[in-house]
């Protein structure tokens, strides 16, 4: 999981201005499952990470992992626009955008599709935190 996380942020390296980025990856335990949805989902992730917070100077984004019992709890944090926690439950909705079009131009069906695609395999995106103007934080389970 940590190659692959580390995989997906070199992916999205030319989108990124890294001179105004830190990013840390943590140490991520092995996890089975279908490595094009996990794949996936870290890009969904972790390029929402990027589009939140770019206008914070330094950007920061953190990928760990935590153990709970005998599953894995990766996420991904970030201290971006951050997103009222009244609405999480339209976060993975198509097209739910929480933030003004004049936030992010891009289209919002990122994180749905982290949710459809992971809960056979991972437990799905099922795990969120955010302060409105400060932070997010997304988190999938897997075994």
């Amino acid at each position: 999981m940590e190659k692959m996380a580390r995989e997906v942020f070199e992916e999205l390296q030319p989108a990124v201005d890294s001179s105004k980025l830190q990013m840390e990856i943590e140490h991520l335990p092995h996890s089975s499952g279908d490595r094009a949805m996990m794949h996936q989902v870290f890009v969904n992730l972790l390029s929402n990470a990027i589009k939140f917070s770019r206008n914070k100077e330094p950007a920061k984004i953190k990928v760990g992992c935590s153990i709970e019992g005998d599953e894995a709890v990766y996420y991904v944090k970030d201290n971006g626009a951050g997103f009222d926690m009244q609405y999480a439950g339209k976060l993975f909705g198509v097209f739910q955008r929480l933030h003004g079009v004049t936030s992010s131009k891009a289209p919002a069906s990122g994180l749905p599709s982290s949710n459809a695609s992971s809960p056979a395999t991972a437990g799905g995106c099922g795990r969120k935190a955010s302060q409105r103007g400060r932070n997010d934080l997304f988190a999938l389970r897997a075994r």
